[in-house]
């Protein structure tokens, strides 16, 4: 996915209870989380308080968190193995090393003591959290489905997950990570729409990737465009948002909203708009849709941000290419040569090589000989690019190409 905006490994802190009986001391060690040094101090004199393993266990764990905060990574590691020696059925310590681990770069040792948590609780949904984290995250995220698989048949239907107090919001997205590695992405859904429903993780992160989901594996445009709105409504514009959301509105012929939200997030889009090319989906839209003026004053925006970046990808060739057809549909024959060279210089090699096939074909079709090597597919592509909107080099599986020419055989 992500796709989807990945997020951080957690540490297990402990659900408040009643604290009336307590004393100060007590509640200071467990629910302090502002200031750590005083719940140090308070842990390491409830731990000499008692002798019961169970309070004993719970006074390391957030011992433990509080060492951790304070960097002292070690101790905080230390304390949470002694919560695993004293309570050895219980999870938590066990999923706190192994996310503890897994941020000092030990992957290794992260990926045992997340077993370690399945282990110690096979039948709690929350004890396959770390596993999933870490695998989802990593080189080989498909991976995940044997945890994924074997963490919802702990979980029930999912019409009960958000209702279910087994089942939390960390959990929720790290199972919809693994569900969308594997194509499985009505559950992944599911599994993002019962972590909304809790109101536990990060709002903005959510609704990104129910944005994503909505847009690249539903083809559902509106729901793209709402979850994508949600998410730039919880804080500082973040690019991916921006762009799923002037995608989805590009993609439902929303136009004048898609042109006000690339106005309202311009300053974003300056500044890191080269390679998600939030502003190409729109312009090539536009282009598509013969608003060659508009299509023009946004793909030029995208050049004068970043059309002096020398960086080779897939999305930089592709903005290239639209530069090029609307520069020809706007009769810059000599700007639009420009812009195919470059189209062809900063895409992967592979992607270049697979465009020139592409312009070969195209050029072809359009009745325009091509002659050998790069030298000759340039004179080919001046002639394309004279003829002015009618130079139209598409690849066959653009989805865009796809929707806009379906538009026009209906009308």
């Amino acid at each position: 996915m992500r796709p989807f905006i990945t997020a951080t490994a957690f540490l297990y802190l402990l659900a408040p209870a009643p604290v009336a009986a307590q004393s100060e001391m007590i509640e200071t060690c467990l629910y302090e989380e502002d200031e750590w040094t005083a719940a140090l101090a308070a842990c390491d004199a409830a731990i000499a308080s008692t002798d019961d393993p169970v309070e004993q266990g719970r006074f390391y764990l957030h011992r433990g968190l509080a060492h951790w905060e304070l960097d002292d990574q070690d101790a905080a590691i230390a304390d949470q193995v002694q919560v695993s020696t004293l309570r050895p059925e219980w999870f938590r310590a066990f999923a706190n090393v192994a996310s503890m681990e897994f941020n000092r770069g030990n992957i290794e040792e992260a990926l045992e003591w997340a077993q370690a948590a399945i282990d110690a609780e096979p039948t709690n949904p929350r004890a396959y959290t770390e596993m999933l984290y870490i695998q989802t995250v990593g080189e080989d995220p498909e991976s995940c489905a044997p945890v994924g698989d074997a963490a919802m048949a702990q979980m029930g239907n999912p019409y009960d997950w958000a209702f279910d107090p087994r089942i939390d919001g960390d959990l929720l997205i790290n199972l919809a990570d693994c569900l969308y590695w594997q194509s499985r992405t009505d559950e992944a859904m599911a599994a993002f729409q019962a972590a909304d429903y809790l109101d536990e993780v990060d709002s903005r992160w959510l609704f990104s990737s129910m944005a994503y989901l909505s847009l690249y594996a539903f083809r559902d445009y509106q729901d793209a465009a709402r979850y994508a709105s949600q998410a730039l409504n919880e804080g500082d514009p973040h690019i991916t948002d921006v762009h799923l959301l002037i995608t989805a509105q590009g993609a439902l012929g929303q136009f004048e909203d898609a042109l006000a939200a690339e106005q309202l997030y311009g300053a974003v889009l300056d500044m890191e708009d080269d390679i998600e090319a939030a502003r190409n989906d729109l312009a090539w839209w536009l282009y598509l849709n013969a608003d060659y003026e508009r299509a023009s004053g946004v793909i030029e925006r995208w050049v004068a941000a970043h059309g002096t970046s020398e960086l080779r990808h897939e999305r930089i060739g592709g903005t290239w290419d639209t530069v090029a057809h609307i520069r020809a549909a706007q009769g810059d024959a000599t700007g639009a040569v420009e812009a195919f060279e470059f189209a062809l210089a900063r895409d992967t090699d592979e992607l270049a090589a697979e465009r020139r096939d592409v312009y070969r074909s195209g050029l072809e079709d359009l009745g325009i000989a091509v002659g050998d090597g790069d030298e000759g597919l340039v004179i080919a592509l001046s002639e394309c690019a004279a003829l002015g909107a009618a130079c139209q080099l598409f690849y066959d599986d653009d989805p865009a190409v796809q929707a806009a020419q379906g538009d026009a055989d209906t009308e």
